[in-house]
């Protein structure tokens, strides 16, 4: 069953749809730059985890996982995570609360995105050990990823949160 693929494709759609936007106010250029910036790295970071999760979820179905796949994935997960925190870094924020709040929460995301690949070295080491999976191994994952994935939910609801609240105070639209 293919159970953290969904939602990491719908992490990347929440952060594409979330960065569509419509300039009404023409002074607002610089806010919206910001915003397409901080979206394009977030979608593009989360992209990253797609060839690693596809693997992953084989265990989850119980058959034979390619670990040495896992490892070279995670490693380009880390890299573009690091990267992409990086990156977001060194991004000049607009001077304004709303800005510095979205930033944040930004940067709380990639910070869970990193926690996910910590995770993900630590289980390819114990799929090594364990695999086919049995019940009491696909436990053992759940109880590693789930609570990342329950704050990978709350900061993305806060992203939404944000973003409309930038949307309201620069006169963006959804489109």
């Amino acid at each position: 069953m293919n159970r953290n693929l969904p939602r990491i494709i719908i992490s990347i759609v929440i952060l594409a749809g979330i960065g569509i936007f419509s300039l009404i106010n023409s002074g607002s250029d610089n806010v919206l730059n910001y915003n397409d910036k901080i979206v394009d790295l977030l979608t593009a970071m989360d992209n990253s985890f797609t060839n690693y999760v596809s693997e992953f979820d084989k265990y989850y179905e119980r058959k034979a996982v390619d670990v040495e796949l896992l490892d070279r994935e995670a490693n380009k997960i880390k890299e573009v995570t690091d990267r992409t925190k990086n990156d977001v870094l060194n991004i000049n924020v607009p001077d304004y609360d709303i800005c510095r709040e979205f930033h944040r929460v930004a940067l709380n995301y990639i910070e869970n995105s990193i926690d996910f690949y910590e995770v993900y070295f630590e289980l390819n080491e114990y799929i090594k050990i364990y695999s086919p999976s049995e019940m009491h191994d696909l436990q053992y994952v759940d109880n590693k990823l789930d609570p990342r994935y329950i704050e990978r939910d709350i900061i993305i609801d806060e992203l939404i949160v944000v973003q409309e609240r930038m949307a309201d105070q620069f006169d963006f639209e959804f489109e």
